[in-house]
């Protein structure tokens, strides 16, 4: 303890959430593969920012490159590389650091709350648990800013690994399923960190003539749509998809891919509001979803005990009604109304959504999809199948893979 007091903690499991230095990863032994950047960058966190823009900036200029993204409550984050010669304590005084500011474009005069010299790392533990201790975010990771996925790598170690403690501390799985944690977290990790050092290797060019190249590559990648599309909307990052761990998948060809994906977003209507999204109707554990266009129907024959031990949340979506522009609720006079609110199915409730995105499930139609409480698909299930995917199911929770 900060008083030099010694505790004894008593638990099942330990989550290890002590950072890019975890005294609890070195105690286990795990080493950390990867390299660390050789440049050193100036990080400088402002509030009341003036500038608006949500968008986070690459400041690809061979002679300071730069970074800014933005940070919640008018708050912006600059990241200055430092460059041979500079003198640190220099850089951080306030005057420098409005003039890189400045030159940067943003604005001088925002309050600075954070200033600090840091290293990147690229570094990854060569695994993710030993026994019944598990990293998580920098413990077990860590990678440069310019992918964007630090944090979120972390909140998805987070998302990953506590539904699945909770249901063998509850008695619904194995142990085993705890190991699916590395299976499926470090190669997609992985991956991240592979993108966010390539992209750094983009940004961080001090020679001009390779960047004056780079420049010119990137201008005429730029004026083929398609391509630029890609860029813009940033699906060239490795998307999340698990290709093992706690999976079903299907023997079908063309419904074998699906288990693995990370469900989509897509806007829904309900008889309360106009416009949600889907994980606002998921609820917070196991779903089971069908494209149907009567939610009395949609489930019906289904064997419910299995699922209501699960606490499953049943989820109908119903093909969107036309509607006119700007119109906030749903029709009054639309058949299935009634069913919103009130319908059961056995002790489970029933969410009854529309979706007017018609390439939303179109891959799923005459499919139930059992969606993971990480909003990953475990897998997916024709009527008749129903039976033989519930006893897989079984198996796989109580024997693991």
């Amino acid at each position: 303890t900060p008083s030099g007091m010694l505790q004894k903690v008593w638990c099942n499991y330990l989550l290890a959430c002590d950072g890019g230095r975890s005294t609890i990863r070195r105690m286990l032994n795990i080493p950390m593969k990867g390299t660390t950047f050789a440049q050193k960058w100036l990080v400088v966190d402002v509030i009341d920012d003036e500038e608006s823009s949500p968008i986070a900036m690459f400041f690809c200029n061979p002679s300071r490159p730069t970074v800014t993204v933005p940070s919640p409550h008018k708050g912006r984050r600059w990241e200055f590389m430092l460059l041979p010669g500079e003198i640190e304590n220099d850089l951080l005084r306030t005057d420098s650091i409005a003039a890189l500011i400045k030159q940067a474009g943003g604005s001088p005069h925002s309050e600075i709350i954070r200033r600090t010299i840091y290293t990147f790392h690229s570094t990854i533990a060569q695994n993710f648990s030993k026994g019944r201790v598990f990293l998580l975010g920098d413990a077990a990771h860590m990678m440069p800013p310019f992918g964007g996925q630090g944090l979120n790598s972390g909140l998805r170690d987070a998302h990953n690994l506590f539904w699945k403690l909770a249901m063998v501390l509850h008695g619904l799985a194995s142990d085993r399923l705890l190991d699916t944690y590395h299976e499926e977290r470090h190669r997609h990790v992985a991956q991240m960190i592979r993108f966010s050092s390539f992209l750094g290797s983009i940004v961080m060019s001090t020679n001009k003539p390779a960047a004056y190249c780079r420049d010119i590559v990137f201008h005429l990648l730029n004026q083929v749509q398609a391509i630029r599309e890609i860029l813009s909307e940033g699906r060239i990052k490795p998307q999340p998809r698990y290709k093992t761990g706690f999976l079903l998948f299907n023997k079908e060809r063309k419904h074998r891919t699906i288990a693995g994906r990370m469900l989509s977003q897509p806007r829904l209507a309900t008889a309360q509001e106009w416009c949600v999204l889907l994980d606002e109707v998921l609820g917070p554990g196991f779903a089971l979803l069908r494209f149907h266009h009567n939610p009395k129907e949609a489930f019906a024959t289904l064997k419910t005990d299995f699922w209501e031990r699960l606490g499953i949340q049943f989820v109908c979506i119903q093909p969107g009604i036309p509607r006119k522009e700007g119109y906030n609720s749903l029709d009054r006079e639309h058949p299935h109304k009634e069913t919103y609110e009130s319908l059961r199915i056995g002790k489970a409730s029933l969410m009854v959504v529309q979706s007017h995105d018609t390439g939303f499930l179109a891959d799923y139609r005459d499919l139930f999809v059992v969606v993971r409480p990480d909003r990953y698909i475990l897998g997916v299930f024709r009527e008749e199948k129903a039976d033989m995917f519930v006893s897989a199911f079984q198996r796989l929770l109580n024997r693991g893979w």
